[in-house]
């Protein structure tokens, strides 16, 4: 058996695939290959089940070889899935049609044309870097039998110190060390680097594949090098964060003294002083770092105590987390100072911000479309225009800490009114229950409790019907 590889294209790869199988009667799956026996796909018409044999060889290989020339000629397939949606929203199969729209937005990016005329069928990926005042774009072209078949690209932020070469090697290496396959023996560079020779030698072991990378000067292949640079140009010109990032405005600002990259925004939950917990959300790097969340379980009952107990756990992590370039305090200038006491006791330099609801006539003002929250710093605070984009980003980090800890409150709650209602259910009444939260603070403090511990508090009655509570897997 032969198997034939067509890209690489780096998005809208499933789209494709997925349209192919659902315009073009195939083979759905392997496995009814080797069952040999027709399957459910056969019966709605998607499959002509040539597994039991229902269709001949030379029949089925023109099906294949039609979808073959379907992967290039991109405009077909994009016009037969805009008939098949007008089919199904007429059906009113409002989904399906949904999908199928969603289908065709993403082969539209995979369908490139170009009006080189390359007239050898050559495989080359070609790739471009072009660096903007503080952020740079890698765009990366796929040449098969002398046609543009897809593209791609990457946006990146850079410091003052550029290497142009550096940003070759890591955007080379960076690519092809993952899965993509490496079916192109040359890569074509925009610009003239000194390892060229070196890495393509790494890549060539890595991949254990011959291969050459060239900065072209002069024919085709220099026209394709020079359209790459044209477009990523184009890329970064035109892209909605072509001017300074967020960040850097924020610095700007501030008056900070470096860009805050990395930033920890901490927001606590609770009600009635019942169940309260924090939580601490990263941003970094213009994402979500989600794999960095942390969630606190606190004893406190007043905000400010609870706030000093989250951020006193947060700074004696640093030794294994460190800090980020900037904290930022869901509460006004007295949980921004307080953060910042805690941090100057614990000898560590970094920059709190806080932010909080303005407040009109002792109510905070949320009028929709107007929220005119407060920024506080060092310098004092900063009242900017509702539609400040610099606001809105300050909003986004705060309301993603606050979603947080409301998610844990409720989950903490929802736990502790189960126990609280099981525990009535032992004649464990709630004057008891109260007072052990007073002594232990937590129900996790009352869970992990010995026996002679609980009972210095409700008595041994009252304690082995606790202890056998938490220590019964029929009442978990």
């Amino acid at each position: 058996n032969r198997i034939r590889y067509y890209g690489p294209f780096p998005s809208g790869a499933k789209a494709l695939h997925d349209a192919l199988y659902t315009l073009f009667p195939l083979v759905q799956k392997q496995g009814s290959v080797k069952g040999k026996k027709a399957c459910l796909f056969h019966q709605i018409g998607r499959c002509p089940a040539p597994c039991e044999g229902r269709i001949s060889t030379e029949e089925y290989r023109l099906t294949v070889n039609e979808a073959i020339h379907a992967v290039h000629n991109l405009k077909n397939i994009i016009e037969r899935l805009h008939t098949r949606m007008e089919n199904l929203a007429e059906q009113e199969r409002f989904e399906e049609a949904a999908k199928t729209r969603d289908q065709i937005a993403a082969i539209k990016k995979l369908n490139i044309h170009s009006d080189l005329d390359l007239a050898k069928k050559e495989n080359y990926d070609i790739f471009a870097i072009v660096k903007g005042e503080n952020r740079g774009v890698v765009l990366r072209i796929f040449i098969r039998d002398g046609r543009v078949t897809s593209s791609s690209h990457s946006y990146f932020r850079h410091t003052e110190i550029f290497d142009m070469e550096e940003a070759y090697r890591q955007a080379l290496l960076g690519f092809y060390k993952e899965s993509v396959p490496l079916t192109s023996e040359t890569i074509l560079i925009a610009h003239k680097i000194d390892d060229m020779g070196e890495i393509a030698e790494t890549l060539g072991k890595l991949r254990q594949k011959k291969l050459r990378i060239i900065h072209p000067r002069r024919g085709p292949k220099s026209r394709l090098a020079k359209l790459a640079l044209k477009n990523a140009e184009e890329l970064l010109k035109n892209s909605p964060h072509s001017g300074p990032d967020i960040e850097s405005r924020i610095a700007e600002l501030f008056s900070l003294e470096s860009t805050p990259y990395r930033i920890e925004i901490f927001d606590n939950s609770h009600l009635m002083g019942e169940a309260p917990v924090g939580a601490m959300v990263v941003w970094d790097e213009g994402k979500w770092d989600k794999n960095s969340y942390r969630r606190y379980v606190l004893e406190s009952r007043d905000e400010y105590a609870q706030m000093t107990e989250m951020l006193e756990r947060r700074i004696s992590d640093f030794e294994n987390s460190p800090p980020p370039d900037l904290w930022l305090i869901d509460g006004g200038e007295t949980l921004r100072r307080l953060a910042e006491k805690l941090l100057d006791k614990a000898g560590v330099r970094l920059t709190v911000l806080g932010i909080s609801k303005e407040k009109l006539d002792s109510k905070a003002h949320r009028a929709k479309g107007a929220a005119r929250d407060l920024l506080h710093s060092s310098t004092g605070m900063t009242n900017l225009s509702p539609s400040d984009p610099r606001l809105h980003w300050f909003q986004k980090l705060r309301d993603e800490a606050h979603r947080y800890a409301i998610a844990f409150h409720r989950k903490r709650k929802r736990r502790r009114d189960r126990e609280i209602s099981l525990m009535r259910e032992r004649e464990i009444g709630p004057a008891t229950v109260q007072k052990l939260l007073n002594y232990f603070g937590t129900f996790e403090a009352i869970e992990k409790a010995s026996e002679e511990k609980l009972a210095e508090v409700t008595g041994k009655k009252t304690a082995k019907l606790i202890y056998g509570f938490y220590n019964s897997t029929a009442d978990r």
